[in-house]
């Protein structure tokens, strides 16, 4: 009876009519399914007609900028074309204050005007103005006015690929109060330091002109007055009480000196103020003419050449910098203490304190390892050797001082905004803050 039961209960449930679905459900006819296609496709263009580029706000905007280290607001931010500055005018001058000027292609002609102001927590002080054609990059300032006896600064004129013609003419001024002095060659006595006070007043033009995108040639010539005093930094004492005119060349009568020479420079770095590869070539020759008692007049050379390698990237560089600067006097001449090479301080042998090392002659090497951790932010291992000359001797390998360090550095991607190094050598540890890159 059981099994009869379920029998009949499976052929009852098995004879009940399906109900009836819409057709549509069932089925949808081609015409229609094409129809609908052809709405969808019509409202996905009209939708794309009207979507408009996303435009970022304020605060994106200057995040992006952040991100790929692009020009920060604040460098190009001035009043009238007065550019407030913080800087390290001269080597020992300590944190200066100061602005540029900077005003280009005045009132519509090619000319240009720029000027500086510092003045620094131990009473350093810098004034200079430029005016006439000058090299500049757009909007970027121009480089600082030209020593012409600094080492560092023989491959740092941005002049390749800015302008076919230069010609300017400039007025610089500087009060140095507490200049160190240890001595000449490469054997003076870091007990004998002491300090002098060092004025140079200078008037000087430079013609230059733009042979290819690579290669210029510039033209210098002008008119420099030097006077000394003693210095005025107490801890140490005045030269002038330590040295005198056979250890210290020009000490009690400082020359005025007319000068002439030509600057030649090769400029293949990617971007010369924040190098990832290429090389530059710079080469000065110098001829200086004792305009006061005919007994200080020389000529000098000087060849500084930096190499840029990505190791694998462009996020990790070997830099290479081997610079010399050779100064030989007129016959029965001597070269002035006070404008002879140095090596010591943020820009050469790091390890030392600044002018640690002068002579007339001069040469130097350095290595660093950059690893750009972000486009912002970048970290240095470095080490750098060097040496001077006695007067009337030749540079030797075997009097080369050598220091090793290591450093971080903030930038964006025209130059170093931010350079911070620490420097270790046999006589001291040195740290260093800068607003400028090593090299």
């Amino acid at each position: 009876m059981r099994r009869v039961g379920l029998c009949g209960l499976f052929w009852m449930l098995a004879l009940v009519p399906r109900p009836a679905y819409p057709q549509t459900l069932q089925q949808e006819p081609a015409s229609s399914a094409n129809s609908r296609h052809q709405e969808l496709l019509r409202r996905r263009l009209e939708k794309k007609e009207e979507l408009l580029p996303s435009v970022p706000n304020r605060i994106e905007r200057a995040l992006l900028s952040f991100d790929r280290a692009e020009t920060p607001t604040l460098q190009e931010a001035n009043f009238h074309g007065f550019y407030p500055r913080v800087a390290w005018i001269a080597r020992g001058s300590g944190i200066s204050f100061g602005t540029r000027y900077w005003q280009r292609d005045m009132k519509g002609t090619p000319l240009d005007l720029a000027g500086a102001a510092f003045y620094s927590i131990y009473g350093y002080q810098h004034y200079d103005v430029q005016f006439g054609l000058m090299p500049h990059r757009g909007r970027k300032l121009p480089g600082p006015s030209w020593e012409g006896e600094e080492l560092y600064q023989l491959a740092d004129p941005e002049t390749t690929g800015v302008s076919r013609f230069t010609l300017y003419g400039t007025f610089r001024h500087r009060y140095l109060p507490r200049t160190d002095f240890f001595g000449e060659g490469p054997d003076s006595e870091l007990e004998d330091r002491s300090n002098y006070l060092l004025k140079s007043t200078g008037t000087y033009a430079r013609a230059g002109f733009q042979f290819t995108n690579h290669f210029s040639v510039t033209l210098n010539t002008g008119y420099w007055i030097y006077s000394l005093g003693p210095g005025t930094e107490s801890s140490n004492p005045p030269t002038q009480q330590i040295f005198d005119d056979v250890t210290a060349p020009g000490l009690s009568s400082a020359p005025d000196y007319f000068r002439f020479g030509a600057n030649a420079l090769i400029d293949y770095r990617d971007e010369p103020g924040n190098p990832h590869q290429g090389f530059v070539l710079a080469a000065t020759a110098m001829r200086s003419e004792d305009q006061t008692e005919g007994e200080f007049s020389y000529r000098a050379l000087s060849v500084d050449a930096r190499g840029f390698f990505p190791l694998g990237s462009r996020q990790r560089i070997l830099a290479l910098r081997s610079a010399v600067v050779l100064q030989e006097p007129d016959r029965d001449n001597q070269v002035p203490f006070f404008v002879q090479p140095s090596l010591g301080g943020s820009h050469t042998l790091r390890g030392f304190d600044s002018y640690r090392f002068q002579g007339p002659k001069a040469m130097l090497y350095q290595l660093e390892y950059r690893w750009e951790a972000s486009p912002i932010w970048e970290l240095a291992l470095f080490t750098d050797a060097g040496t001077v000359s006695d007067p009337g001797e030749e540079l030797s390998f075997s009097e080369l001082k050598w220091d090793y360090g290591f450093g971080m550095r903030f930038k964006n991607f025209q130059s170093v905004l931010i350079r911070i190094d620490v420097a270790w050598s046999k006589e001291t540890t040195r740290f260093f803050l800068r607003t400028s890159s090593s090299f």
